[in-house]
């Protein structure tokens, strides 16, 4: 399973040790800490997140249902919260900001999981498959619950496992790194180029979506096209593989 930290400046998995002090990431402030960088909370940055992520708990309860895996999205609601805003930030001439970005993926991230947090993708598969029914209360009390005890461990363990022993937290480095590049004051790369990625990456997902619709609505694509030939006496495709 794909967990986010939800701290994009969690400590580097090489350069750090326990008890030294943690560098800081350029747009955030040390050990995830925001930097005085402008604003934070917007309505904007929160808006973004909240309709991305409704984005990501839906494709993460079809991929779950489906494989029994699911992504955070940080990575993928950074690029889209900046491709999305920037944009309009500059036409307003109010930039959007390192820190709006982080909690544009943050808010994304905590809704997208939701599914998993619920147990749609575990626990109540399996009572279904067991026959047992559950009601629509009981899947959202579940829900509520396990969010709101995990948000309280997260609370608690987060000084332990990123302040004090400094454990790497690959995901969360690598959306920092993401979120400073995008906001660098002297980018290396043309103007538009991250809009155009972020672009490119919509696009390649409504593709997905239309083939995923074909494919599993409508029957007019095969699940699979399976491999010619057989390996110890077994066919290809009787092995999934296609």
């Amino acid at each position: 399973m794909s967990v986010s930290s939800g701290h994009p400046a969690s400590p580097p998995e090489a350069a750090v040790g326990p008890g030294e002090p943690l560098p800081p990431v350029q747009g955030l402030g040390t050990a995830g800490a925001p930097a005085s960088q402008g604003r934070e909370w917007t309505v904007r940055a929160l808006g973004m997140g909240l309709l991305i992520g409704a984005l990501l708990a839906v494709t993460n309860l079809y991929m779950g249902m489906k494989t029994g895996w699911w992504d955070s999205g940080s990575i993928t609601a950074t690029v889209l919260g900046f491709s999305g805003l920037a944009a309009y930030g500059r036409r307003r001439g109010v930039p959007y900001t390192p820190l709006e970005n982080n909690l544009t993926q943050t808010a994304a991230s905590a809704v997208g999981a939701m599914p998993a947090a619920a147990g749609l993708l575990g626990a109540l598969p399996a009572l279904a498959l067991l026959g047992v029914a559950v009601p629509g209360w009981g899947i959202a009390a579940w829900g509520l619950v396990l969010g709101t005890v995990g948000v309280l461990v997260a609370g608690l363990l987060r000084r332990r496992l990123l302040e004090q022993e400094a454990l790497p937290f690959p995901t969360g480095i690598a959306t920092a790194e993401l979120i400073s590049t995008l906001h660098a004051a002297t980018p290396t790369e043309a103007p538009g180029t991250s809009v155009g990625r972020g672009r490119t990456l919509v696009g390649a997902g409504v593709v997905a979506m239309v083939v995923t619709w074909m494919r599993d609505s409508r029957g007019w694509l095969p699940g699979m096209v399976g491999l010619p030939g057989r390996v110890g006496g077994a066919p290809l495709e009787s092995l999934t593989w296609g």
